[in-house]
């Protein structure tokens, strides 16, 4: 099981941003906006299984995804989601979905739910989400447990930016 196109889930006024952008395939407006559980949902509804990563995550390793993807098409219909967790946090704008995962969102949110992150603990607790640990997407990518972790990694601060930008550089590529 492999990607098969990159959409962007923006909200409503943000549609024209996308236009020019490289890369996707296109643009899915969030009917939801709701933070991430919305753009989750929304992309659920538009394609089915999905791999979500959010767009502030400069250092995605495509071979960290790849063994996400793996893993969960690994535990077949098992799970309804497959989410890294990393420590006591759970990565869901880093993981991947089944359609089976929407009608479980769509409650939640009609119940005024708005944090995927504590929705996907309670799932995971009761076997419904595999909590997919960074050592097993290490092995599986064939890369060292930094760079997994890396790939986690998200800018949302100036800090985050000068971190990030400061990783790039020790990777030979132009930084901030």
């Amino acid at each position: 099981m492999r990607v098969s196109g990159a959409y962007l889930v923006t909200s409503p006024g943000s549609v024209w941003d996308t236009a020019g952008l490289s890369g996707a395939d296109g643009a899915i407006v969030d009917e939801f906006v709701a933070g991430p559980p919305g753009a989750v949902l929304t992309a659920l509804r538009w394609l089915g299984d999905c791999l979500v990563v959010a767009g502030d995550m400069p250092l995605i390793e495509p071979k960290v995804l790849d063994a996400l993807i793996d893993v969960c098409h690994e535990a077949g219909d098992k799970y309804v989601a497959c989410v890294p967790k990393v420590g006591r946090f759970l990565e869901p704008l880093h993981a991947m979905y089944r359609s089976s995962f929407a009608p479980i969102l769509n409650a939640a949110l009609s119940c005024g739910a708005t944090s995927i992150q504590r929705l996907l603990k309670l799932l995971a607790r009761s076997g419904t989400v595999a909590a997919v640990k960074p050592e097993t997407l290490a092995t599986k990518a064939g890369l060292s447990l930094e760079r997994v972790l890396n790939s986690f990694s998200n800018v949302n601060t100036w800090r985050d930016l000068r971190l990030v930008s400061r990783s790039l550089r020790r990777k030979g590529l132009p930084g901030c």
